[in-house]
């Protein structure tokens, strides 16, 4: 116990630690807390200077340098062009993934297994509340571990069931000096929008916002920890090398079935994707397949599940792609919409017409060689239609099915007897141009 108020959670073999130090409030109480439970000679601080700032970054970097002499504690800074490195997309992450690799190198260099990151529970509410917004599911909500594991080294988080309050009250109390990232007050980034504007208000309906989201987080991953155990042991008493049997997916659980998916991808997956997977194997429907992003293909074959490469699929199979159709970006390059729209980089090849009550029953999918279609009162085969098409356009056009009946090519019209009425609406199929 640090004070009354302040508790400092640190593991009991904790030896030497690095800390990120940034030089705000945050890590500021951190790096104080630490260099008096620990002393100055075992704590390394870690600052690193995103070159985002101007003059403002140089400043922050000079203080940390100056507050660590005063300690006496060991200090490393390292600068990084991150907008550079970024070229200017996902800078934010860009700045992250820097921010982790030079403490990990640090780690490396010092032989040291903690490193020591000063998020709080305030970050914690607002970590849960922006997954949640964006649609993350349930491991969203579990916000920001204690600790994790970064290579051979274990992050942890000392004060995060500590509140902003209460660092600010430490600050004060023991008179600290810190600085400021004036880009922490624009709204315009999303997490400063819900720390300024919808905190509070969580707030004045319950003032122990903080402490219960964090609660909150304990229980959902405990929960998450006991079902990613049983999906582990559900996909390691059934797996085989021919796959994964769909029968036995379909009979589990859903909280357990869209695990194993994951796993058998290999990474996460979004919602959609997974929905689109475990509605695949509903069918059973031997050769049906659907699209994942990586350009992986998830197939019914045998009566298993298996998931290989796009390039690596016969022509036989049907990749599905996964659609709401209000406006959907397929990363294969193309683009499905019932509003004109005017991507850059994307042309429009064709639009159709369906009822709205078929629409959630349409299929996009690969063209195989057996499909045909009928327009103009002829049959006519696709396959013999995407000779003519430039080897890109070739590969990723889609058809339209439904009921099991192909009814569009885009570029070409659509099945006869799809005519407009008053229940109808009007899809547009756009494609990426070429490089």
């Amino acid at each position: 116990m640090i004070d009354n108020k302040l508790t400092l959670k640190l593991p009991e073999e904790l030896d030497k630690v690095i800390v990120g130090f940034s030089g705000g409030p945050d890590s500021m109480v951190l790096l104080d807390c630490l260099v008096k439970e620990l002393g100055k000679d075992r704590v390394y601080a870690v600052h690193v200077n995103h070159m985002l700032r101007g003059k403002d970054a140089d400043s922050d970097e000079e203080f940390c340098k100056n507050i660590c002499k005063e300690y006496g504690c060991n200090f490393y800074s390292e600068r990084v062009n991150v907008l550079e490195l970024s070229k200017g997309h996902a800078i934010e992450e860009t700045a992250r993934n820097c921010r982790y690799q030079i403490l990990k190198k640090s780690a490396d260099v010092n032989d040291i297994k903690y490193i020591a990151l000063a998020h709080t529970s305030s970050d914690n509410l607002e970590t849960v509340l922006f997954n949640c917004v964006r649609g993350s599911g349930i491991n969203g909500v579990r916000g920001i571990p204690y600790s994790r594991p970064l290579g051979t080294h274990t992050i942890i988080r000392p004060l995060i069931k500590t509140t902003r309050q209460q660092i600010i009250e430490y600050i004060e109390k023991n008179k600290l000096s810190f600085v400021t990232d004036k880009t922490n007050m624009d709204t315009h980034y999303t997490r400063n929008f819900i720390r300024s504007e919808i905190v509070p208000r969580l707030k004045h309906i319950n003032s122990n916002a903080e402490s219960n989201v964090s609660s909150l987080s304990d229980i959902v991953s405990d929960d998450c920890d006991y079902l990613d155990s049983q999906s582990r042991a559900f996909y390691s008493e059934h797996v085989s090398p021919k796959g994964f049997p769909v029968r036995e997916l379909n009979q589990a659980h859903r909280a357990i079935s869209s695990r194993v998916v994951t796993i058998i991808y290999g990474n996460t997956l979004e919602k959609k994707h997974i929905d689109s997977v475990l509605n695949m194997l509903s069918s059973e429907k031997e050769g049906t397949s659907c699209i994942l992003p990586g350009k992986i293909a998830a197939i019914i074959k045998d009566g298993m599940l298996i998931m290989v490469k796009e390039s690596d699929l016969q022509n036989d199979y049907r990749l599905e792609y996964c659609h709401t159709f209000s406006f959907d970006r397929f990363e294969e390059g193309f683009i499905i919409s019932d509003k004109e729209n005017d991507e850059p980089g994307y042309a429009l090849v064709g639009k159709a017409v369906f009822n709205k009550s078929d629409i959630s029953k349409l299929l996009v999918r690969s063209w195989t060689a057996k499909d045909s279609y009928k327009f103009w009162k002829m049959t006519r085969n696709i396959k013999k239609f995407s000779t003519r098409l430039e080897d890109y356009k070739r590969n990723i056009r889609p058809v339209f099915e439904l009921d099991n009946e192909v009814v569009w090519y885009p570029g070409y019209p659509p099945k006869d007897n799809l005519a407009e009425n008053e229940n109808s609406i009007t899809i547009y199929y756009y494609e990426k141009e070429a490089d």
